[in-house]
């Protein structure tokens, strides 16, 4: 009797199997599988696998104790994002003046798409700006006492959004009750950036002053810092080209063609000079003294001068470094042959040394 009950069954559902890592199928209108009372019923995937209920056609449904699980799915699918832990007031917090802001943006996409930010009422605090591929808003606070609101809508894959209100305030610092200059610097009080800035002795640069530009280099040397495109030059003697004119360089360095060529260097922004290293390759091709003409724009020149002179640097076969007598600020600097072996031509590697302003 038994064994013509399982031949009947076998008739009735369709059960394939292969060989091992491969699927167990099981082909029939309606299943139920069902565990004795008080029991549980478990589906397990293997290591990296998966489990799929597919309802077949789009026509089933899944249910679990009369409830339609596809349909919760689907109303699941048409929520829009969900902020996570975001006050009802919308209050982040209070940020002193020149401190970093980042708040982190939490949102749950019940699709599990990708989420995209975007403000769409009020403004941000000077200073701060949203980071959308980040997931934040980020910044440094503006060092001024205020209060700002500003709105965030977080948009799913599927089109819907939510918006969330975002309140935040500033207060201002006294920061140079802390003497945050260095070197003889004197502090000023601002409402951008720090919330302070340092106006540097005539020797010293960077953000507090702690740079000494007369040992900090320029970078002729390193093309991350001067590109090719920023050094030229004038009267060059043959195939000789300014590139060569970097310390670094195989070449004797760039030679001019007399003492009317010149080689410049454009250092990008302008900067305080402070001194100079000059580099002769040989008693034979150096620069044994020269001269040194400014610009800021790149157009109007001017000789480094001691009082109504021109002031001639010294040069020599190998490297000699020159401390200039005072700071000078320019973004353009050119290097002029003043003196060199009359049975050769004027050539040099140079370097600057000097903070960008």
């Amino acid at each position: 009797m038994i064994l013509c009950w399982v031949l009947v069954f076998l008739q009735q559902i369709w059960i394939t199997t292969g060989s091992k890592g491969e699927v167990l199928q099981m082909n029939f209108p309606s299943i139920t599988v069902a565990a004795q009372e008080k029991g549980n019923l478990t589906a397990e995937s293997g290591l990296n696998g998966d489990i799929h209920i597919n309802p077949g056609n789009g026509t089933g449904t899944v249910y679990f104790e009369g409830i339609d699980l596809l349909e919760i799915v689907k109303i699941v699918y048409s929520l829009p994002p969900i902020w996570i832990n975001h006050s009802h007031v919308g209050f982040v917090g209070t940020y002193e003046g020149g401190k970093e802001v980042d708040i982190p943006l939490k949102v749950k996409e019940p699709s599990g798409g990708k989420i995209r930010f975007s403000l769409v009422a009020g403004d941000f605090p000077p200073g701060i700006h949203l980071e959308s591929d980040r997931s934040r808003i980020y910044g440094i606070a503006p060092d001024v006492d205020a209060q700002y609101s500003f709105t965030i809508r977080a948009t799913g894959s599927r089109g819907m959004f939510e918006d969330a209100v975002f309140k935040m305030e500033t207060i201002e610092l006294q920061h140079c009750q802390y003497e945050p200059c260095h070197n003889g610097a004197v502090c000023n009080e601002t409402n951008v950036g720090k919330g302070y800035e340092c106006v540097c002795a005539d020797f010293y640069g960077g953000k507090d002053c702690s740079t000494d530009c007369r040992q900090s280099e320029v970078g002729v040397s390193l093309p991350s810092k001067i590109p090719d495109a920023q050094l030229s030059a004038y009267l060059s003697h043959e195939m000789s080209n300014a590139t060569e004119a970097r310390l670094d360089s195989e070449e004797k360095g760039w030679c001019g063609e007399n003492a009317n060529s010149w080689l410049q260097v454009d250092l990008g922004n302008r900067s305080k000079i402070a001194g100079v290293t000059m580099f002769g390759y040989n008693t034979q091709y150096l620069t044994e003294s020269f001269q040194l003409s400014v610009s800021t724009d790149g157009q109007h020149f001017q000789f480094i001068k001691n009082g109504t002179s021109p002031i001639v640097f010294p040069g020599r076969s190998g490297r000699l470094y020159s401390s200039l007598q005072d700071v000078t600020t320019a973004r353009f600097i050119r290097f002029h042959p003043y003196s060199y072996n009359a049975k050769y031509v004027p050539c040099m590697k140079v370097e600057l040394y000097g903070c960008v302003l």
